[in-house]
């Protein structure tokens, strides 16, 4: 079920450099454990700027990004 205040989004792109756990966790393959370790990633070494960017978190590589990227914004930087 996506909480009310989020349910604009359930058919669009989640911005990941600005959204919040709860938004973040809309998205299929984020936990709550991985949605917290992106939103500690971009507050200390930055927005992400590509998919790339998410095999810098530990426990995503590249098949892992590849199956949620498609579901994440990156160009919209806070």
């Amino acid at each position: 079920m996506v909480p009310a205040r989020h349910a604009p989004f359930f058919f669009q792109s989640i911005p990941i450099n600005s959204a919040d756990k709860e938004l973040l966790m809309t998205v299929k393959g984020i936990g709550p454990a991985l949605a917290e370790s992106l939103i500690y990633h971009r507050e200390h070494f930055g927005p992400f700027k590509r998919v790339d960017d998410l095999t810098k978190i530990q426990g995503v590589g590249t098949k892992r990004a590849a199956s949620i990227a498609p579901f994440l914004l990156f160009d919209e930087v806070p």
